[in-house]
């Protein structure tokens, strides 16, 4: 869940292993898999390459080893009053498998019948290992499991900022931002007398504020999987309602501006956030290129061109451009150390000073003192 709504990802990490434990989580089947990658240190040497790994890996670059996907989208389910309607197709975002996709902020666009080609080229920002005696005030990073978040496992900019930013509304319009849907939900709650058994009313509202569909019920089990958002050291945190999109957008606005008192605390508050990027990040740059897409009868779907008459197609076809790339690499530039022998080396080139050169200094004064007093040379007072 985004704040676009419903995003299906592909090879990414299973919810399990990107929310802590008091997160509420939907009721999906749970994926036995052991995460074999690690933000910080990639895969380990001595994992078998595998089509077992989790998650997995590209095994050759270029367009033959691509990965092709087709949508298809029903005609009368686009609604051209949406928020960016301009946009009208898919929204894709490339990300790191621990990070929640933002198609809000950073996407790209799978028009309507089109074909789009991207040409993927990593951008890994790798960091020694001696920088973590550094503090992080200082290097102005964190290490993916240096700093605990509440919600999140793996610490990342965008998940600090998710994290603050859903505090922040929640004290300023008492509901979270994190729950915040591009398709809003109105939600009631019906518990009955045995607190087991809890039935949602949704009402599903389009940002043009009209109700699509009303009365639609489902039960749930326990109260676990209520669609609250928790915050930590706190009870359960309503979600937020169509009435309070007007304070959840102003208060966003407000952030760099703060007006009332309340928005004044909760900014001060997440001025302490300190949300610094992460010092091993890898993201994907993408060459894009798109045309129409007119030969729908050769898919391989089972139907006939008829039947796909009354649906718009998208296809996406991703590779990497080379299976190489050069890494950035952050390392401590002026240490103690590193200051000392750049400073023994100033002073070895214009003065032709020297450890050598200190000794003779010393044993030279040393000799002169004693000569002087076996001599009875006493200094002036």
């Amino acid at each position: 869940m985004t704040d676009e709504g419903i995003c299906y990802s592909f090879n990414s990490f299973d919810v399990t292993d990107i929310y802590t434990e008091i997160v509420p989580k939907n009721e999906f089947d749970e994926v036995d898999k052991v995460v074999t990658w690690d933000v910080d240190d990639g895969y380990p040497k001595e994992v078998n390459h595998s089509i077992m790994e989790y998650p997995r890996r590209a095994k050759l670059a270029g367009a033959l080893n691509s990965l092709t996907a087709v949508f298809f989208t029903k005609i009368d389910d686009i609604l051209y009053t949406c928020r960016d309607f301009v946009y009208q197709g898919l929204k894709v975002s490339l990300h790191m498998p621990s990070r929640i996709p933002r198609p809000s902020q950073v996407y790209f666009n799978v028009g309507l019948d089109k074909i789009t080609t991207g040409v993927i080229l990593p951008t890994l920002m790798s960091t020694s290992k001696s920088v973590e005696s550094t503090p992080p005030e200082v290097r102005n990073c964190f290490f993916s499991k240096e700093r605990k978040l509440a919600y999140f496992k793996y610490y990342s900019q965008n998940n600090c900022n998710m994290e603050c930013n859903t505090n922040y509304t929640r004290e300023v319009c008492g509901s979270p931002f994190c729950c915040l849907l591009h398709a809003k939900w109105s939600i009631q709650t019906k518990v009955d007398e045995s607190d087991q058994l809890i039935e949602y009313e949704l009402q599903y509202i389009s940002s043009s504020n009209q109700i699509l569909n009303q009365n639609e019920t489902f039960s749930r089990r326990t109260n676990q999987h209520l669609s609250r958002a928790m915050s930590a050291g706190d009870k359960y945190t309503p979600i937020c309602g169509p009435k309070k999109m007007a304070c959840l957008d102003r208060a966003l606005s407000a952030l760099t501006i703060p007006e009332t008192e309340v928005e004044i605390k909760a900014a001060e508050k997440r001025e302490n956030c300190f949300c610094v990027p992460i010092c091993v990040d890898l993201s994907y740059n993408v060459e894009l290129s798109s045309g129409p897409f007119e030969k729908q009868d050769q898919l391989n779907t089972g139907k006939t061109l008829a039947q796909l008459e009354g649906y718009h197609a998208h296809v996406i076809k991703i590779f990497m451009k080379s299976s190489y790339f050069l890494p950035t690499f952050r390392q401590v530039m002026y240490g103690p150390m590193t200051f000392f022998e750049q400073t023994a080396s100033l002073l070895g080139l214009f003065l032709g000073f020297s450890l050598v050169s200190l000794g003779e200094m010393i044993c030279f004064f040393s000799i002169r003192i004693i000569e002087n007093i076996r001599a009875g040379i006493m200094p002036m007072p």
